[in-house]
């Protein structure tokens, strides 16, 4: 899961997330899916965030987008998650202290600059 903002999500961020759902063997959930937040009233970038990622051989039925939650269900609906996979270049902030908060591991990597470097700065 990434429960990001779509902002942080780059093309290369895509190809290691399918590189990650496609070595399916590694994961609990089979077939591996990736659950994102609905975060634009509007389908432009979720179409093309699929689109990315069917690129690189993870189908749309493999991807789940929600709409957002209520605060009071927020971290609740987190513990779901079987693994958090972190956005290159920018990383999670909140977020990935909330998906540790819930008990959920954090797959990140840093980067070169800063905002590449809180996911691994928080663990």
């Amino acid at each position: 899961a990434n429960f990001n903002n779509w902002k942080k999500i780059d093309p290369a961020t895509c190809a290691t997330w399918a590189a990650i759902l496609n070595s399916s063997s590694a994961l609990p959930t089979s077939p591996p899916m990736l659950w994102l937040l609905r975060m634009l009233p509007y389908k432009g970038p979720e179409e093309s965030l699929l689109r990315h990622l069917s690129q690189h051989g993870v189908p749309k039925s493999n991807v789940l987008v929600t709409d957002m939650l209520p605060l009071h269900s927020h971290l609740i609906t987190k513990r779901q998650v079987d693994l958090f996979l972190d956005s290159l270049p920018y990383n999670a902030h909140s977020t990935a202290v909330e998906m540790l908060w819930a008990g959920v591991p954090v797959l990140t990597a840093p980067g070169r600059k800063m905002t590449a470097r809180v996911g691994a700065s928080v663990l």
